[in-house]
């Protein structure tokens, strides 16, 4: 016995918040990427002044120009580091802020993919008893017409 189709009411707000939710996480996806590339600029840059390190001019061997030269090349490399770090500080929160906003996408859909399962079940046990009572019906009137008249 054919029914009503199930619908659920706020299916359009369900399927807003599954794209809000897709977004969210492509967002966090590519700012995962962008820190990652952060991260692999501070070791590039890391190695870059172990290598100064090891190439320094020696006091003693060296003019006073290329040991001035060297350490303002030094302080140069040393700073740009710091100004990279300091990036990484800020798409690290980026990250973290956009870690919630996608746990909380996560949180609306699941509730409204749990009113819809909800409401899904209440459908169905209505549609349950509608046939259980028609098929009582069908089942009393079946029963009543196999009755002889005068009892």
């Amino acid at each position: 016995m054919p029914g009503k189709k199930f619908r659920f009411p706020l299916e359009n707000v369900l399927k807003l918040r599954e794209q809000e939710t897709e977004s969210a996480q492509r967002r966090l996806v590519s700012i995962q990427g962008i820190l990652e590339e952060q991260e692999s600029r501070i070791e590039d840059l890391h190695r870059h002044i172990e290598d100064l390190h090891r190439q320094s001019p020696q006091y003693g061997t060296a003019d006073t120009t290329s040991l001035r030269r060297y350490d303002a090349y030094r302080r140069q490399a040393q700073n740009a580091r710091e100004l990279a770090l300091q990036k990484l500080e800020e798409i690290q929160q980026e990250e973290d802020l956009a870690r919630e906003h996608l746990l909380q996408r996560r949180r609306d859909e699941e509730s409204l993919n749990t009113l819809r399962e909800q409401s899904r079940q209440r459908f169905d046990k209505a549609q349950s008893r509608t046939e259980a009572a028609f098929l009582d019906e069908q089942a009393v009137m079946r029963f009543n017409r196999k009755q002889p008249f005068g009892i």
